[in-house]
């Protein structure tokens, strides 16, 4: 009888990767904390999906980056203010669409909200309601918004009004 071992990534600098297979290729290669170096590659690919850069921190704190190779495919950012969260940024490229990677991202994050001891995550969003309510968000009204998230960019001007805003409490 013949042992045959497979493995579901790529090895890169004698590391294997766990990937997921779509049509072919293997995604989300590889998913990290983001850093200053990269703010360029994510700008590109936030402006690509429509989304705000004018608020963008420089350093990338709180934002989770998917590489494939060397292509930035996928990004999500968890802002903290006080004991509350911003999910924000939350972008896929078109490529890996309906891979799961915005799901891997979003997931890791609601993870390190829980594990940093969130009381709430809030988000602004125009297209992607259905998606994040996968993850327990539900609309509320602006007026029920705290202030601390109020005040961020995102939610005072660069954020249409029309825009609608979820929150999922933490446990």
């Amino acid at each position: 009888m013949a042992l045959r071992i497979e493995t579901a990534g790529r090895i890169h600098a004698g590391r294997i990767h766990a990937g997921r297979i779509h049509a072919g290729r293997i995604h989300a290669g590889r998913i990290h904390a983001g850093g200053s170096n990269e703010r360029e590659a994510v700008v590109k690919l936030l402006q690509k999906a429509g989304l705000l850069t004018d608020d963008l921190p420089t350093d990338l704190a709180g934002f989770l980056l998917a590489w494939d190779d060397d292509d930035l495919v996928g990004v999500a950012g968890l802002e903290r203010h006080a004991a509350l969260g911003l999910l924000r940024s939350v972008a896929v490229d078109p490529t890996h669409r309906n891979t799961g990677m915005a799901t891997q991202l979003v997931e890791r994050l609601l993870a390190t909200a829980d594990a940093t001891h969130l009381q709430a995550i809030y988000l602004i969003t125009t297209t992607a309601e259905g998606f994040f309510s996968r993850y327990g968000f539900v609309s509320v009204s602006r007026d029920e918004v705290p202030d601390a998230i109020r005040q961020t960019r995102q939610f005072s001007g660069l954020c249409p009004a029309s825009a609608l805003v979820m929150k999922r409490n933490l446990p």
